[in-house]
């Protein structure tokens, strides 16, 4: 099934059903094959949704129980990060290079080299069997656990939870635009991504009032996501030692990536400003009423359904 709350669907039936089903994709996915980036970067997009539903659950389910389950599953995905930004990084050089006119393509070529170089070493040291081993060892335990939680089967807990995040979201963003700093964008994408995941899980509420928020969180993450990669890129640039990259060609692309983070902070503004018109109270009691109105149209179908052609007037 989707990674979603079903219409009709009660909050602690959801909660363990989405958790199981992340869980069984990702043992069942290293089962099936242990090599490839793709399942690695798979598996990581499983675990990513499962911190988002506990983040969304955090109040309904007891403290012990979240911090082991979200440590066991922070750890997973700290087990199997393994080289991600050594292959996200040639990418990000490569579109930078695209967008960027006057990039001396001279220092392009010698990142690139650079980046082959470090991706090289890292793998030599980083033993990816074993990585594999421990974090699936780890996860097949807790989705045995996650089976035995017990859940608060409340949505205005689910709603509040989203409400409490999209403050989050709200608070950091103003921050990162104030600042300018690369940690606080980070921190910024990061809660972008926890928002956008919330929303996919709160879909099902009401698809057709959720999209485009939806879409708009999305929008958002991805923006970000491209100026985290190019705060990666720079202080990859930074440790490269003067005798591989010429003085001329580090500057033209330490401007490079200024001005297309500069773009892109400019765009997260402006996505920003549509998605801060809620506030979060307002956005949990939304979601309540939402789910309420749901429900009361689910059984008035259902109700509809029982009547009899002859007691409809036909």
């Amino acid at each position: 099934m989707a990674y979603r709350f079903e219409q009709g669907e009660s909050v602690e039936a959801g909660f363990r059903r989405i958790a199981d089903e992340q869980l069984g994709k990702i043992v069942g996915r290293f089962k099936r094959q242990r090599d490839g980036e793709t399942t690695i970067h798979d598996a990581r997009k499983s675990l990513k949704r499962l911190k988002a539903l506990l983040k969304l659950l955090r109040q309904g389910i007891s403290k012990k129980d979240y911090r082991r389950e979200y440590e066991t599953v922070r750890d997973a995905g700290r087990l199997l990060s393994g080289a991600r930004d050594f292959e996200v990084m040639p990418g990000t050089l490569a579109s930078l290079a695209a967008v960027s006119e006057g990039l001396d393509q001279a220092a392009v070529r010698q990142i690139d080299a650079a980046l082959e170089r470090a991706k090289r070493d890292f793998e030599q040291g980083w033993d990816r069997n074993q990585a594999v081993d421990e974090a699936v060892e780890e996860l097949s335990a807790s989705r045995k656990r996650f089976r035995k939680i017990a859940v608060k089967d409340d949505f205005e807990i689910v709603a509040k939870g989203a409400g409490k995040c999209l403050a989050v979201l709200r608070s950091q963003g103003a921050h990162a635009l104030a600042s300018g700093h690369d940690e606080d964008f980070h921190e910024w994408r990061k809660s972008a991504q926890l928002h956008w995941r919330h929303l996919k899980l709160l879909t099902g509420v009401w698809p057709e009032l959720m999209t485009a928020r939806l879409t708009m969180t999305r929008a958002l993450a991805d923006v970000l996501g491209h100026d985290h990669d190019l705060a990666v890129l720079r202080y990859f640039i930074d440790q490269i030692p003067d005798g591989e990259l010429e003085a001329s060609g580090r500057r033209s692309l330490e401007d490079g990536i200024k001005a297309r983070q500069h773009e892109l902070r400019r765009e997260a503004r402006a996505y920003a400003g549509l998605l801060i018109i809620d506030k979060p109270s307002g956005f949990s009691e939304r979601l309540c009423a939402y789910r309420a109105a749901q429900e009361k149209i689910a059984a008035l179908d259902e109700r509809h359904a029982q009547i009899q052609p002859d007691e409809a007037g036909e």
